[in-house]
């Protein structure tokens, strides 16, 4: 007889009470996988579309358009959303994403949200998505970075402005370089538009002494999706 304990059973009945849905459209799933087979099969048509990585060097798993897509509905559920299963899977999609290209780094960084998006939302998808990718990669997490609070929102200005609203928008945690000094780091997102806020980001990077930055997001929105 096989005794389980109080943990395995409490698991047991609440897979029973609130069976997994799909992470997308939020049917009941068939198996395990966290996407509905006809949500799977979207998404993988959805990153054959992805000409990562961009001109500016941004690798992404899939473009982000205004229509209901798979994608832009999982980054606007990451957003809103705290849910563990949902950021395990976007970061296994991104470590995919470097195996491919073989890349390693030592630590993973998110880029800050603004404190008070983070109050409205409860929400902080970047550092939520770099922590996942840091566990799946095998990486460590850093919070290399720090939002100043009376930046104005990026999304609320125009791309001739968002370039140098982020330049001052960021800055460097204390003890950033003591950690960061010859290390290859994974600066991450969840959705890439101008590029303002990466290269913002990755200078101050490179400032602290990273040897080498690697810029990655769930999405890119189409106006800057570049061909290679």
């Amino acid at each position: 007889m096989t005794l389980h304990s109080p943990i395995s059973l409490i698991r047991k009945l609440f897979s029973i009470l609130y069976p997994p849905r799909c992470l997308c459209c939020g049917k009941l799933l068939p198996g395990e996988s966290p996407l509905c087979p006809a949500c799977s099969e979207t998404w993988g048509g959805e990153r054959k579309k992805a000409a990562s990585p961009r001109a500016d060097g941004v690798l992404y798993l899939a473009p982000y358009t205004k229509s209901r897509s798979v994608t832009r509905r999982l980054v606007l559920r990451a957003k809103n959303s705290n849910e563990r299963r949902l950021y395990l899977f976007l970061a296994g999609e991104l470590a995919k994403l470097l195996s491919q290209r073989s890349i390693s780094a030592d630590f993973v960084a998110g880029v800050p949200r603004s404190p008070s998006v983070v109050r409205n939302t409860g929400v902080d998808q970047s550092s939520l998505l770099a922590r996942a990718l840091a566990k799946t990669a095998g990486s460590r997490y850093i919070n290399a970075l720090k939002r100043r609070r009376k930046a104005r929102v990026q999304k609320m200005l125009d791309a001739a402005r968002r370039a140098d609203n982020a330049a001052l928008a960021y800055r460097l945690a204390r003890k950033a370089g003591k950690h960061l000094a010859g290390r290859t780091v994974v600066l991450v997102d969840d959705v890439a538009t101008t590029g303002s806020t990466f290269s913002a980001c990755e200078k101050l990077l490179y400032h602290a002494g990273a040897a080498r930055v690697f810029k990655v997001a769930v999405a890119a929105t189409e106006r800057t999706v570049y061909k290679n």
